[in-house]
């Protein structure tokens, strides 16, 4: 009988990779994972050399849910298998955190000024139920600006306020009844800083579509500032920029959203692409692995079966077919251009 050979299981080769581990409603968590031929996943949830929970799943996306109804708050191992593949998952580490027992973690607060906006996102750790953020004036008398904002690791919130250069923020996470102590109080930088060298572009990294109904960035008669209309979110995918070639971030990399923003008088070259949340998540991610996105991946055929191909299996089948594959092609949704023209 012909011996079976069980495709890999990762989209680069054997390894698989588990991305994020995140707290629902309830004792539910959502694991996203990124995996090409994975289609069982047989998991232990592990602490301390004890298993917490056990079973599979057979999904049919990049996310599945797990019930961690009865186990205790506190960091544990997922630690994933596939019978249906060649290859292997590195234990994930995550935080158990539905029952409300830990201290929140205390957010990283940061704020940009774009125009009359106050463009304000943080960075985070482990579950929570809510965020508070606070403005002040004078630093003693403190004021809501939203109370009970969603709990994902980055958030962002912009509002209209004159005079921002005045404000300071202060932010505070909350599980169940208990809160963190409130961050360090902030004042809002101007702007965001560019590299001298931008790489890669729009420009040098092909795309499988270009939309032009992705971006239409408009002049707000009032104030002067340019913003764009189309959703910086597409389903599973955030929105990046460019402009004159240079990636739109904040100091620490984080993507800005094309919002009040100024120019001088000339010509603007603003880029957009939508990129895959789970795999560029941030600048750095992209700058550092776009070439993930295009990496091209040799495959024969073997008994109706397509498989990565190898020296010895090309020369072991030398009249079966072979194809060139773009497995990472969907990490990138489009890219979209517009030029402006600054009076």
């Amino acid at each position: 009988m012909p011996t079976t050979v069980k495709p890999p299981c990762g989209p680069c080769g054997p390894q698989w990779y588990i991305h994020k581990i995140e707290h629902q409603t309830g004792s539910t968590y959502t694991v996203t994972f990124d995996a090409l031929n994975v289609t069982r996943i047989v998991y232990d949830v592990v602490r301390d050399c004890d298993t917490l929970s056990s079973g599979q799943h057979d999904p049919s996306s990049s996310t599945f849910d797990i019930d961690l109804i009865g186990v205790s708050d506190g960091k544990a191992f997922f630690i994933a298998s596939c019978p249906n593949c060649t290859g292997f998952c590195q234990p994930f580490e995550f935080e158990i955190s539905h029952n409300g027992t830990l201290t929140p973690a205390v957010p990283v607060l940061r704020a940009v000024i774009s125009g009359n906006n106050v463009l304000v996102f943080w960075d985070f750790e482990g579950g929570v139920d809510a965020f508070e953020l606070q403005t002040s004036r004078d630093g003693e008398t403190w004021t809501d600006v939203t109370v009970g904002m969603s709990a994902n690791i980055r958030q962002l919130k912009t509002g209209p306020w004159l005079d921002v250069g005045e404000l300071t923020f202060r932010m505070r996470a909350r599980k169940g009844a208990t809160y963190s102590e409130w961050s360090e109080i902030i004042t809002p930088f101007v702007g965001a800083t560019q590299p001298d060298v931008v790489t890669p572009s729009p420009g040098n990294v092909p795309f499988s579509t270009v939309r032009t109904d992705m971006i239409n960035i408009v002049q707000d008669s009032g104030t002067g500032l340019w913003y764009d209309t189309v959703s910086p979110t597409s389903g599973d995918y955030n929105a990046f920029y460019y402009i004159n070639g240079r990636p739109l971030k904040s100091p620490t990399g984080d993507r800005l959203p094309f919002q009040g923003m100024a120019f001088e008088s000339g010509f603007v070259s603003v880029e957009k692409i939508y990129l895959h949340k789970d795999h560029y998540s941030n600048w750095q991610q992209w700058e550092n692995y776009f070439w993930r996105t295009k990496e091209a991946k040799e495959q024969i055929l073997i008994n109706g079966n397509w498989v990565d191909s190898t020296p010895q299996l090309k020369e072991q089948n030398p009249q079966n077919n072979t194809r060139i594959i773009y497995p990472n092609d969907w990490w990138v949704l489009a890219s979209s251009q517009q030029r402006l023209v600054i009076p």
